[in-house]
Formats: C-alpha cells, sequence, structure tokens
C-alpha cells in the first residue's frame, strides 16, 4: 500500500474519530488529547505530505479545511458546560442551563425502578421530569431527555433513609445530617451507629444515642426515634453545548470534498 493511501486512511479514520468524540461530549480530557497530538499531527501531514504529493492548491486547500475542523471541534468541545445536580422525589429546582432552555423549573414527580425477576436487584431505573409544572419527561439510562442545545441525562440514583424523630410528642421526618432547632436548642440527627446499635443526636453540641422505639430524656425533651420511610434522589446530568451541528456540517463537507478529490485524482 502506497504512502498516499496510508495518508488518505488516516485523515479519514481521524476525522470519524473527530465526529464522534465532538458528537458524544466526552470532555475536557477528548479536547486536550486532540489538541497536543493530533493537531500538530494534521499540521505536519498537511505541509509535508499533501502539498508534495498533490501539488494541486486546490487539493491542499480542501485539506487546510481539516484545520478549520479541528479548530471548531476544539470551540464546541470548550463551548460545551455540564453540571450535576441530586434532586428528590416531590421536589424542585433550576439553573442557569435549565434557564437557557426555557425550563424555569425542574420536577422530579416520580422515580422509576424495575427489578430483576428475582426482585433481588435493579435492573433499569428512571426518572419522571416535570418541566416548568405542565410539560412531563420521562429519561432513562441512554435515553436522555433533549431540547435546543440542553441535554438532560439519567446519572445514578440515591436512596434516602428517613427517620421520625419524635420530641415531646411532636414528629420530625429526617435523614442523617439534618437538624431542627427548638426553643433556642439545635437539635441534630446524626444518624445511626452500627458498632453501638444505637441512633446518634446532638442537641446543642452534646452527643446522645438512643435506642430505637426507646424514649430518652434530653433535658429539656424526650425524644424517640422510630422508623419513617424511604424516598428516591434521582442523580441528573444537565449539559448545554453549542455548534455541534456546525460540527457535523463541517465534518461531513470534509469527508465529501475528500473522497472527490481522490476519485477526480483517480
Amino acid at each position: 500500500m502506497s504512502s498516499k493511501k496510508l495518508h488518505n486512511i488516516f485523515l479519514i479514520l481521524l476525522i470519524i474519530y473527530l465526529m464522534v468524540t465532538g458528537l458524544l461530549d466526552i470532555g475536557r480530557k477528548a479536547v486536550l488529547l486532540n489538541a497536543i497530538f493530533f493537531l500538530p499531527i494534521i499540521v505536519t501531514l498537511t505541509i509535508t505530505l499533501v502539498w508534495r504529493r498533490f501539488g494541486s492548491p486546490i487539493v491542499f486547500t480542501l485539506h487546510i479545511f481539516i484545520l478549520l475542523l479541528i479548530f471548531v471541534f476544539l470551540l464546541v468541545s470548550g463551548m460545551t458546560t455540564s453540571t450535576t445536580i441530586v434532586l428528590e422525589e416531590g421536589k424542585t429546582t433550576t439553573n442557569q442551563l435549565l434557564k437557557k432552555a426555557g425550563i424555569n423549573s425542574l420536577t422530579l414527580h416520580n422515580f422509576v425502578v424495575k427489578l430483576t425477576r428475582d426482585k433481588r436487584s435493579i435492573k433499569d431505573y428512571g426518572s419522571i421530569l416535570i418541566l416548568n409544572q405542565k410539560d412531563t419527561v420521562t429519561i432513562k439510562v441512554n435515553k436522555p431527555f433533549s431540547r435546543k442545545n440542553l441535554k438532560i441525562f439519567q446519572k445514578a440514583y440515591r436512596i434516602n433513609y428517613y427517620f421520625n424523630l419524635v420530641v415531646n410528642g411532636s414528629n420530625n421526618f429526617l435523614t442523617p445530617g439534618d437538624s431542627l432547632t427548638i426553643d433556642n436548642f439545635k437539635i441534630v440527627f446524626n444518624g445511626y451507629d452500627f458498632k453501638k446499635k444505637e441512633f446518634v443526636v446532638t442537641v446543642n453540641d452534646s452527643i446522645h444515642y438512643i435506642k430505637k422505639n426507646r424514649v430518652c430524656k434530653i433535658e429539656p425533651f424526650h425524644i424517640m426515634i422510630t422508623p419513617g420511610f424511604t424516598k428516591y434522589s434521582s442523580v441528573l446530568l444537565i449539559t448545554h453545548s453549542k455548534g455541534k451541528n456546525l460540527l457535523l456540517i463541517l465534518t461531513m463537507a470534509y469527508i465529501l470534498t475528500l473522497t472527490i478529490a481522490l476519485i477526480v485524482k483517480k
């Protein structure tokens, strides 16, 4: 196989690589990799191989086009921004990326779990989201929601365990780390100590251990902790990018012009 054919194969494979990495939002690592390795290689190949072997200003210009393509790829990847949010069932949030796509509120209406046949593990999961308190959409793993330049991916999930912290007969459903203030007393529910097999509660920086379903007197309170309920939280990856359509157009245009140039050369 001649060096000319090897050169052309290399260019085509590189274009495919750039298109895939650009469209899949691989991120800053791919940007750095292309900037360090592929940009110098393309510049060198363009100057040393294309000009010497083809010798045609027209064909040379076609190959120069790839430099513009790589520049656009690096620019597009750099303009892609992302953030991760954790949204509990029934809760609503928003941020600047969502607002750019016209989403002023995002509510996790329900978290859907599909179990395996033996019902011992989760096979698939997804989120039912409400946009702007009216539009309902469903996302799953590898099935994101898209609007304009925004994408919402189902990244992971969490299970929040709520316990009933009964203080002087009043119910307070808390998760580990939550706190409440009563009469200038700050009560922090620290969770469960598996070694002591007791719950840990801090009252004004004083640590106390409480057995499940047992009333503990901590002046001026009577505190009891009982099991509560669980809620799912959905971990969502939100990305916003610009210029992806331009990247795809430039990529396909270069492949087309390169193919035409090779046919004409033959």
